[in-house]
């Protein structure tokens, strides 16, 4: 048997200006079609589904690997390039069993509003309906018909932060490897819930919630697979919104039951689940509640990960003008500061504007005065951190009187402990840790902290979804409407 693997990834964010470029893709641990292996710290999805058909015995071919840290809208030209390139690369291997793709599911391109959708369609009628076509999805996918209808399979990670990537990545290929083979027949049902936002499931209802999703897998002959697309709250789409998407083996009364039943327990407990971020008055009000904690804070709507500059300054504005010490920052995304530590060296004594430069959510420099304490030409995923992403680097540690600033060149969120230590800082000797990210940093950073706190500002990820100017989401939706989140089940989804 032969198989086909290739990924594409990236997560847009309707309400950043800044396009999302080829150079983008290059950038995120590209690797052309059948170039050398695929980094499993950036690709763990795609990794462990070449290494699951391998091990199955199966030919493998490669396609492109491309991931691009979450932004604006993709351009035309960089979609269209990729797009050429994994399906160029599938031609080149034809007859094929199975195709295999790594996907996000809530891009978006100049002009193709839904780039998987598209993309699996043009798979599709390159390879044939008698191959079997199955993607592995971000759960923070805008799951649309296009997508459903030209894949045979879609499977979500089940986790958030995203610790079981490569678990549904070596489940998708089981599950596809089965139909290839005649095992089983799946058919799909989808329920809608009518909400959107942020729900860790790090902690009840929602750990409740996917312990119910895994016992509800049966297996052959039940239902086959159970996915949560939690919608991405920044995605100005259509098909935007949370949806259980269940397969059973030819049953499609057991999908419609299953997917509407867990809607409904999804429904019931989305209010409660929600990450509500604090406001930074709210912030430094906890912060004072709970002196002598070592607190973590997550500058939430400043995220990279969701499509951020990095480089908005209010929260440590705010706490350096509260009088707070002892606090290292990471990753602040300042080309210009971090040169201008680089060309020093390491011990030298600067004047720094800090941050506050790269759209109009950013805030104002920082101006500070410090010494250069530490510098790291590259920083990556270590064999602790449980979430994946591409490297970082070179980076430079800032030392001024109230804090550390751990400076880059380029957009990329805050996950793991290495950032402070690569540059020569123990973080667990900071009183108040601030990272540029939302949720993903609590796999690794948990265990420093006493408290975690998430706070929230008007930036690129503004939390007031209500405030957002949506033009094509589906309305009404929790809690952009003042309406209570509620199950459905699809009818107008083509079920195989």
């Amino acid at each position: 048997m032969r198989a086909y693997v290739a990924a594409l990834r990236t997560e847009t964010n309707s309400f950043v200006a800044r396009a999302t470029t080829l150079a983008d893709f290059r950038a995120g641990a590209y690797s052309a079609a059948g170039e050398g292996p695929v980094c499993a710290l950036t690709h763990p999805g795609c990794s462990a589904m070449i290494g699951s058909a391998r091990a199955a015995g199966m030919e493998v071919y490669r396609g492109p690997v491309a991931y691009a840290v979450p932004g604006g809208p993709v351009t035309a030209g960089a979609y269209a390039v990729l797009k050429r390139e994994v399906l160029d690369a599938l031609r080149a291997c034809l007859p094929v069993d199975l195709v295999l793709l790594d996907l996000h599911g809530a891009m978006a391109a100049h002009g193709v509003p839904d780039c998987e959708g598209d993309l699996l369609a043009a798979i599709r009628e390159v390879a044939g309906r008698a191959t079997v076509v199955a993607g592995l999805l971000d759960l923070h996918a805008t799951l649309s018909s296009a997508m459903l209808n030209a894949a045979d399979l879609l499977h979500t990670y089940k986790e958030y932060p995203h610790t079981d990537v490569a678990e549904r990545g070596r489940e998708l290929f089981a599950l596809a490897h089965a139909l290839v083979k005649g095992q089983t027949r799946p058919v799909a049902a989808v329920a809608a819930c009518r909400a959107l936002g942020g729900f860790p499931t790090t902690r009840d209802p929602m750990r409740a919630l996917v312990r119910a999703m895994c016992e509800a897998e049966t297996g052959a002959g039940g239902v086959l697979s159970v996915s949560l697309v939690h919608g991405f709250p920044w995605s100005d789409s259509a098909d935007n919104g949370a949806k259980l998407l269940v397969y059973a083996d030819g049953d499609r009364a057991l999908a419609d039951r299953t997917a509407l039943g867990l809607a409904e327990h999804f429904a019931a407990i989305a209010e409660e689940a929600a990450e509500r971020p604090l406001s930074i008055a709210e912030g430094l009000a906890r912060i004072a509640d709970h002196a002598g904690e070592r607190i973590v804070l997550a500058d939430a709507s400043d995220n990279p990960g969701g499509g951020a500059d990095g480089d908005a300054t209010h929260l440590v504005a705010a706490l350096r003008d509260a009088g707070h010490t002892g606090i290292g920052v990471a990753l602040f995304n300042d080309p210009v500061s971090l040169e201008a530590c680089l060309n020093a060296g390491a011990g030298a004594r600067l004047t720094l504007e800090i941050g506050g430069r790269l759209s109009r959510f950013s805030g104002d420099p920082i101006r500070v005065e410090g010494h250069v304490a530490g510098l790291a030409e590259r920083v990556e995923r270590g064999p602790a951190d449980a979430a994946a992403g591409p490297p970082v680097g070179p980076v430079a540690r800032f030392s001024t009187g109230f804090a550390d600033f751990i400076l880059c060149g380029s957009r990329r969120e805050a996950l793991w402990p290495g950032l402070f230590t690569a540059t020569g800082a123990d973080p667990s000797d900071y009183a108040l840790i601030v990272l540029k990210s939302s949720t993903h940093f609590r796999a690794s950073f948990a265990l420093l902290a006493d408290r975690i706190l998430s706070i929230g500002t008007p930036t690129a990820m503004n939390p007031d979804l209500a405030s957002l100017p949506y033009q094509h989401l589906q309305r009404p939706v929790w809690p952009v409407d003042e309406v209570l989140p509620t199950a459905s089940l699809l009818t107008d989804l083509q079920n195989k």
